[in-house]
């Protein structure tokens, strides 16, 4: 039974502690002034599990990344809206189009020529015969 316990010995060690290194910037903090270097690496293991930057930087990193996620629907949405816009305004072009088309073949407006040639014969404009021309360029007898 002793032997035994003598092999079970040489298996065991001792729990090793781990070094806590403290940087300089904490070392140098009012906080750690006073205290010896095992205080000190107990308080800096606590400071460390308590520290803010590392939820800080994570929340800034979290920020930036949203920003950046409604920068980019952002400009998705201000692209559709404007090929939206685009195709209604070629929409519209084209209905003026053929607004314009339409009402042209279906509502046969007398030409210049055919304003300034009647049935009666040709209607001569010169400075002589009594005609003004208008501001739609369209022979018309004076009064008179």
């Amino acid at each position: 039974m002793g032997k035994d316990w003598e092999r079970n010995l040489s298996g065991c060690q001792d729990p090793k502690l781990t070094c806590v290194r403290i940087p300089l910037s904490a070392q140098n903090s009012p906080l750690m002034k006073d205290l010896k270097r095992g205080q000190k690496c107990y308080f800096y293991s606590i400071m460390k599990i308590y520290d803010s930057k590392a939820p800080r930087e994570m929340l800034h990193r979290r920020y930036a990344i949203n920003l950046q996620c409604q920068n980019v629907l952002a400009a998705q949405r201000n692209w559709r809206a404007a090929e939206k816009s685009q195709g209604l305004e070629a929409i519209t072009r084209r209905g003026l189009w053929a607004m314009k088309l339409h009402q042209t073949h279906t509502r046969r407006t007398p030409s210049f020529f055919q304003q300034a040639f009647h049935d009666q014969g040709r209607v001569e404009c010169s400075p002589h015969s009594g005609m003004k021309w208008s501001k739609f360029f369209i022979p018309q007898k004076t009064p008179g």
